[in-house]
């Protein structure tokens, strides 16, 4: 177990429990931070279909076109280079981006904005002119050629920073709250008082149990470290000015599962969930103290 340490902390009464993130519990940010090179064996698939659905294709019409279009065939390999790499890197750019998955969308953007911008010196160092077709299909396939190396350097920079990250975090349990520390550009440390957390959720998937690591998740009445879900589905039309619509959603607020907002992928976390159950539970029992010595007032008087 690295840098963890579930037992007491004698050095300082208030601390009860200090322990960080394990290695196995990041493990499917480590996996994420593959996607560069998941993404490079799916562009040769897709350009190797797609050039035969082409191939098959075009040679039919292109004699006919090539009157009006003479560059059908440098047109047709530009698109579909266009498609892969470029279109389906900047696709699941902007897929991890949403969905807040760092992993994904900054290896994809590190791969694509390297090959990118080799590509373009590449290109311009040839003997065509700029923004020819020529041109715009040696930028192409310098691009599809150099994003295969340069996925490979940015999964290495995503799993090195992603291990940087873990190493940086620290997890506090004191008496007064859940003390969260870590970051690597820019250091953060929160502070949850244990009157403000409602409930405390535990996470641990199939792997987990086996290496004996997971997640737990305190919901706080605040809004720290809470955030709104909303699902829908709606269905609307518009007809001489008579609308009609059917919808549904559902909304519902959820723990946030960033490792700087929870204590994630921790070793032994039954542990830590059954100490917090107890301090969240702490003044509930001095509250049915107090009024049980109260009820007790009268019969003494």
């Amino acid at each position: 177990m690295e840098n963890a340490n579930l037992e007491p902390d004698q050095s300082n009464e208030s601390v009860l429990l200090v322990t960080n993130p394990e290695t196995k519990g990041f493990m499917y940010k480590y996996i994420l931070g593959f996607t560069p090179v998941f993404l490079v064996i799916v562009c040769l698939i897709v350009r190797t279909v797609i050039f035969g659905v082409a191939q098959a294709f075009f040679p039919g019409v292109a004699p006919s076109l090539s009157p009006f279009i003479p560059s059908m065939s440098e047109l047709t390999e530009i698109t579909v280079l266009m498609i892969a790499p470029v279109g389906i890197f900047a696709f699941f750019m902007c897929v991890g981006w949403v969905l807040r998955l760092s992993e994904i969308w900054t290896g994809t953007a590190l791969a694509l904005g390297f090959s990118g911008i080799a590509g373009i010196l590449l290109a311009n160092g040839m003997d065509v002119v700029p923004m020819s077709t020529k041109y715009m299909l040696y930028l192409f396939e310098w691009v599809a050629f150099l994003i295969q190396p340069f996925s490979v350097i940015a999964t290495v920079i995503v799993i090195a920073w992603t291990e940087k990250f873990r190493r940086s975090i620290t997890y506090t349990i004191t008496k007064e709250g859940v003390r969260i520390k870590g970051g690597v550009w820019k250091q953060q440390e929160h502070l949850l008082p244990h009157h403000q957390i409602c409930r405390v959720v535990m996470e641990q998937d199939l792997p987990g149990r086996f290496f004996h690591v997971g997640t737990i998740i305190p919901i706080g009445i605040a809004p720290w470290c809470s955030e709104m879900s909303i699902h829908g589905v709606g269905l609307g039309g518009k007809k001489d000015n008579m609308s009609a619509g059917l919808g549904y959603a559902k909304g519902r607020q959820k723990g946030s599962r960033s490792p700087l907002d929870c204590l994630y992928g921790i070793q032994e976390p039954e542990k830590a969930m059954a100490l917090l159950e107890h301090l969240i539970c702490r003044p509930v029992e001095r509250l049915e103290e107090q009024i049980s010595i109260l009820k007790k007032i009268p019969d003494k008087i």
